[in-house]
C-alpha cells in the first residue's frame, strides 16, 4: 500500500502530528479495503496545508483516490487536524460507496 500512498505537506507538521497522520491514513487504508473488497486501490494522495487566519491555525486537507481507474476527491479544513483527516475521509469514503452501491442497482 505504501507504493501508492503520497502525503504532501507532511513535512510542515510536528512529530507528534506526523505520526497522527500516518496512523490515520493507515487505519482509513485498511477500512478502504475491506469496504471496496476486490476493488483496485491504484493510487492515494493527501494534501495537507496549514492555514494561520486570525490567530487560529488551520488545517486543510485534500483527498484523492483512484480506485478502479475512477478519480474521486474530497477536502475539509479544521482547527483541529484530526477532526479534518476524519471529515476528508468520510467524505470520500461516502462518495465512494454511493459510486459502488449505485453502480451495482444500475445491473439489476
Amino acid at each position: 500500500m505504501k507504493d501508492i500512498l503520497e502525503i504532501i505537506g507532511l513535512d510542515t507538521l510536528d512529530e507528534k502530528e506526523q505520526i497522527q497522520v500516518r496512523e490515520s491514513v493507515s487505519a482509513w487504508l485498511k477500512k478502504l479495503e475491506t469496504r471496496t473488497h476486490a476493488r483496485r486501490v491504484s493510487k492515494v494522495k493527501i494534501h495537507i496545508k496549514e492555514y494561520h487566519e486570525r490567530g487560529n491555525r488551520t488545517h486543510s486537507i485534500k483527498l484523492d483516490v483512484i480506485l478502479d481507474s475512477k478519480r474521486f476527491e474530497a477536502d475539509s479544513a479544521d482547527w483541529i487536524l484530526s477532526s479534518a483527516l476524519r471529515k476528508a475521509f468520510s467524505k470520500i469514503s461516502e462518495e465512494i460507496e454511493h459510486k459502488f452501491h449505485n453502480k451495482g442497482h444500475e445491473k439489476n
